[in-house]
């Protein structure tokens, strides 16, 4: 038989499939694996297609099958395109061999326009999409993990939890599994010391307190990131994605338009912005105008440029930008 998994999560795919191994009595760690982001399509056929050498049924499974995702890049790995034998592929899964069950992990959503999804689809019903997981959904997996090693778990851990691994299921198991090796009742500050806040949300709360005019606590915030080991031109990247954003609030809120509106017109697939943290952006906003806003963009941009042709020191210069904010309000 051949199985298909898919979902936006490429991790939560692969704990699904796991998962459904295990339900069905099979093993992940004696399954045969391969990654076909280095290991050619044929190779995968080749050993789907031989018998196993206990004469038992043999569990194959394709991790990272690019060529059935929905990808907006050119995947780039070690075989080339021309090179992948995927008239092979589907000769095998329109006939596959009875001695084996196939698992093929989508690292994203399937190309519905793929001919070879297409033909997939025509030679097996086996196909399931891992929907990403609800905040409940993530309350119960702590739980039930933090049972079956006979430790506890507060709620107020498993909020932090949730707020700074934003959906990200692979980094949400492993501060789960780090947690609960950590103690034997985790609580909320076991998570807020030990879970990194997400970058954006540090770099947010940086220019949360420039906007204030916190120059010191600012400054205290950039240093606490860069001891993380985050290198300046990432922070400086991560500003660069945060101030336009808010420039582009900004634009809208000087025409006029509502929250809501805002909120609509900036949200894209995938990426909802809600209203109240239009709110919150805009007070922030209330000294710079669009115009400055620009002004600050354009000034991260010399920045970046001192920093990758120059190779002027990025701590140096984004520490002065921080010194200096409180400047673009006396701009006009």
């Amino acid at each position: 038989m051949v199985y298909v998994y898919s979902g936006k999560d490429s991790g939560l795919t692969l704990h699904t499939l796991k998962r459904d191994l295990t339900l069905k009595g099979e093993s992940y760690a004696k399954a045969i694996v391969y990654d076909c982001y280095r290991d050619p399509v044929r190779d995968v056929i080749s050993d789907c297609s031989s018998l196993s050498l206990f004469g038992e049924k043999k569990t194959v499974i394709a991790l990272n099958c690019y060529f059935l995702a929905n990808l907006s890049k050119t995947v780039k790995g070690p075989v080339k395109e021309k090179e992948q034998d995927y008239k092979g592929f589907l000769a095998y899964v329109q006939d596959p061999n009875d001695d084996t069950d196939l698992y093929l992990h989508v690292p994203a959503n399937i190309n519905p326009s793929s001919e070879l999804v297409k033909a997939l689809k025509k030679a097996t019903p086996n196909f399931k999409e891992c929907l990403e997981l609800k905040e409940d959904d993530y309350y119960m997996l702590s739980y039930n993990r933090a049972k079956e090693r006979k430790k506890k778990i507060e709620k107020g851990a498993i909020a932090v939890l949730v707020e700074r691994t934003k959906g990200d299921f692979l980094l949400f198991s492993s501060y789960l599994d780090l947690l609960l090796i950590y103690a034997d009742d985790v609580r909320e500050e076991d998570a807020r010391k030990m879970v990194y806040k997400p970058l954006e949300d540090k770099a947010y709360e940086c220019l949360s307190y420039l906007l204030r005019n916190d120059v010191a606590r600012a400054l205290s915030s950039y240093r606490n990131v860069r001891r993380q080991g985050v290198d300046p031109l990432i922070v400086l990247l991560t500003f660069v994605s945060q101030i336009r954003l808010m420039a582009l609030v900004q634009n809208l809120a000087e025409q006029g338009e509502s929250n809501d509106a805002i909120a609509k017109a900036l949200s894209t697939k995938g990426t909802s912005i809600k209203p109240g943290r239009i709110y919150y952006m805009r007070k922030d906003l209330s000294q710079l105008s669009f115009e400055k806003l620009l002004k600050i963009l354009s000034d991260l941009g010399d920045i970046e440029e001192r920093i990758k042709l120059e190779n002027d020191r990025g701590d140096d210069l984004m520490e002065m930008f921080i010194l200096s904010f409180s400047d673009y309000r006396k701009r006009r």
